[in-house]
């Protein structure tokens, strides 16, 4: 975005903020210390108790992205066995005459949050739901530092795990931040998608904003949490989760009391799918 007058100007408040908060993570520290109680191990077993309540049968396997993909540089031609997707399938062995449903989750859940719909899914048809790089119990490489290339990478490592998995055409069924990504896989390889499902998707507004809408728009919101949102930008938006340590699952309950009231339908151990998110959540985040 340019200046406005097209000459050079200092740095930005959000962008010095930015400079100097990005390269500060206390998280590897407090997690020596256990202020957080969470560990991949931690999380495999919280996956595992939500996934026990459901009626099909299913599997899961880490799938190797060692065909042509790697994120640590501009060049992602290179073969990359580090990398790697957790993948839970439903119905595996189903023959080829339906089409596949592919889950693809949002930026706060993993593929568990499907729970509640992987048995109507697959009901006569094959389910796959992964987590995404970076996300869950898959890898978690080093993004590219820009929106286009990072959103690239995500896009290749779909296009990679889909190669791996042997899909030809499968249904894509996605919620928030996976839809965004599932819009822009299905835009940039359209031959292998089949139906393309998105469930509240980010970043596809109904149209541009003019300037008036713009101001309209932020004047529904005091002033102060306005303010607040500005200072927070520059944040991980799980930073404030890995902060809480202890008390990070109570933030949870206090903050999103709907995913209990949404989950008790299948279970009533609430504790389940609040350290489910809190696991997922707290670990060290790579970029």
């Amino acid at each position: 975005m340019g200046d406005c007058n097209g000459s050079e100007s200092l740095p930005t408040t959000r962008n010095w903020l930015k400079s100097w908060v990005s390269p500060l993570d206390l998280s590897p520290w407090m997690r020596s210390f256990k202020w957080i109680p969470s560990s991949a191990e931690d999380l495999a077993a919280t996956e595992r108790t939500i996934l026990a309540y459901l009626k099909t049968q299913n599997h899961g396997r880490f799938v190797p992205l060692s065909a042509g993909f790697s994120v640590n540089g501009p060049d992602i031609s290179h073969a990359s066995p580090r990398n790697r997707i957790w993948t839970v399938s439903i119905n595996g062995n189903l023959s080829d005459s339906t089409t596949p449903v592919v889950l693809v989750h949002g930026l706060g859940g993993r593929l568990a949050i499907w729970a509640q719909n992987m048995d109507a899914l697959g009901h006569q048809r094959t389910v796959h739901a992964f987590d995404l790089l970076g996300f869950g119990q898959s890898s978690r490489p080093v993004f590219g530092t820009t929106a286009e290339t990072a959103e690239a990478q995500f896009v290749d490592s779909i296009e990679a795990w889909r190669k791996e998995m042997k899909l030809n055409k499968f249904i894509l069924l996605s919620h928030s931040l996976g839809a965004y990504l599932a819009a822009s896989y299905s835009l940039k390889y359209p031959q292998h998608i089949r139906h393309l499902i998105m469930v509240d998707p980010w970043g596809l507004a109904a149209g541009p904003l003019n300037k008036s809408q713009e101001r309209a728009q932020l004047a529904k919101f005091p002033l102060w949490l306005r303010a607040v949102a500005v200072l927070l930008q520059p944040f991980n938006p799980f930073a404030c989760l890995r902060l809480a340590g202890l008390w990070g699952p109570n933030l949870i309950k206090l903050c999103r009391p709907d995913l209990l009231r949404t989950f008790s339908t299948m279970t009533t151990d609430e504790k389940a799918i609040v350290n489910y998110i809190y696991h997922c959540n707290a670990q060290h985040p790579r970029s």
